[in-house]
């Protein structure tokens, strides 16, 4: 049976990014050990939401994106950021205010 790994064994699933990683990418060692006292949460509910995107609300999202002063909106489908929160119609009603269309 073929597979799409390649010489090293990797698939392009094992090589995705997680949310963790690229929020942790783009902030300082000490700035993400602190993350948690700048959202307002425990360190455990903190590293759930990272590693579980689709439980975060828009409005956590805002937050990041003011903690990293970048914006997080061109991120919401590759992680699918807050699909778990919302219905699928409140979803997409969301996304395309957040994200206009042709972006």
């Amino acid at each position: 049976m073929a597979t799409n790994a390649n010489k090293d064994g990797e698939t392009p699933e094992s090589k995705k990014q997680t949310f963790y990683q690229f929020i942790s990418e783009r902030m300082s060692h000490a700035d993400f050990n602190t993350l948690h006292e700048k959202l307002g949460f425990t360190k455990r509910k903190t590293t759930t939401y990272l590693y579980y995107p689709d439980k975060i609300d828009f409005s956590l999202l805002k937050k990041l994106s003011l903690i990293l002063e970048e914006d997080l909106t061109k991120v919401i489908h590759e992680f699918q950021i807050g699909a778990a929160v919302y219905s699928h119609k409140k979803y997409q009603e969301l996304t395309s205010i957040l994200i206009p269309k042709g972006e």
